[in-house]
């Protein structure tokens, strides 16, 4: 049914048309289905936007993601949050420590089940826990706060004191 009024034409029902040209601003109060490809050169929308695929650059003030999401590409300016575990899945997994205002750069790693310590300027390993639970430090050890060894130990080298030493029980085998 077809109604002239003085601002313009009100349709009740539907409409069947070859095209439609609509110079000015429309206001749709309902749904609108459209089938097939759609030019939108500006398009503003206030609520909740439902898509089954995404093409395209986004800029994006907050993306909320439920559920399993691939991300093939990832860069991060800022804090990042984690509630639960953060899996590295690779055959040598590694984060990497890239000082940006001191040298020098360090990445921890995973490397056959070794956990390594690597300072990555000096191409040097620093500090390794053996997958056997043995721990190596590769260089000096400084115990500034004092050093409690509950066990034996073993010296392969010489044993340099500098001061007063106390030895509850020594045992000496060869030239004193």
């Amino acid at each position: 049914k077809i109604k002239t009024t003085s601002p313009g034409i009100n349709v009740t029902g539907n409409v069947v048309s070859d095209g439609l040209v609509v110079d000015g601003n429309s206001d749709l109060n309902g749904d609108l289905d459209v089938d097939g490809h759609t030019n939108l050169d500006n398009v503003s929308i206030a609520g909740v936007v439902t898509a089954t695929t995404f093409v395209g650059n986004g800029d994006f003030v907050e993306l909320d993601v439920d559920g399993h999401t691939n991300l093939d590409n990832v860069s991060i300016a800022g804090v990042t949050s984690c509630a639960n575990s953060i899996h590295l899945n690779q055959a040598v997994p590694e984060i990497i420590f890239n000082s940006t205002t001191h040298e020098n750069d360090f990445r921890i790693i995973n490397y056959q089940g070794n956990f390594i310590v690597q300072d990555i300027d000096a191409t040097a390993n620093r500090f390794e826990i053996a997958s056997n639970g043995t721990v190596n430090f590769l260089n000096n050890v400084n115990a500034n706060g004092g050093l409690q060894v509950t066990q034996n130990a073993t010296f392969n080298n010489d044993i340099d004191v500098d001061g007063h030493t106390n030895l509850d029980n020594v045992s000496i085998a060869g030239v004193t």
